[in-house]
């Protein structure tokens, strides 16, 4: 929702909640939302609430590394720690699906909503919206520079 801070442009009355995914496929994987930390032991489906109202659903598959999320209600910034300068952008009944690798600083993301496009944001100022049930590949080359594949999705 939006309310006009001036007559000059609107601000976000609830801002988009930063999620910072931690950790790697066979190991420990932690979710970092709101100020709280879980743990993610396989098999669990635990609901974060936000104190925004925000609500987020998460499962990992630990054997194949998969961290899937399901957006209850709000806006979430999804990052991997270990591969910067790009973030997913989540909203209200959306559904994702991630895979990394942090040797070779590689991501996979599969929107598994069936309506909206899921947004990527490239620190190059690439915006890329990923269609229902697509798949988008970055691999992060250096500071700022992207290698990408898609399968599906849309250059903005």
């Amino acid at each position: 929702m939006l309310e006009p801070a001036d007559a000059s442009h609107y601000q976000r009355r609830a801002p988009t909640i930063p999620v910072t995914i931690t950790g790697a496929a066979g190991a420990t994987l932690a979710v970092g939302v709101d100020g709280q930390t879980f743990t993610l032991a396989e098999s669990t489906r635990p609901t974060i609430a936000c104190s925004n109202g925000a609500r987020l659903r998460v499962d990992w598959n630990r054997p194949t590394g998969e961290f899937r999320c399901e957006i209850e209600r709000g806006a979430f910034q999804f990052r991997i720690a270990g591969i910067p300068g790009w973030h997913a952008l989540g909203l209200s009944d959306q559904a994702s699906a991630f895979q990394w690798d942090l040797v070779n600083g590689a991501v996979d993301i599969h929107n598994r909503s069936t309506i909206d496009p899921l947004l990527v944001v490239l620190s190059s100022h690439s915006l890329v919206s990923i269609s229902p049930g697509a798949a988008f590949q970055l691999k992060r080359l250096n500071d700022g520079v992207f290698s990408t594949a898609a399968a599906a999705a849309r250059w903005c």
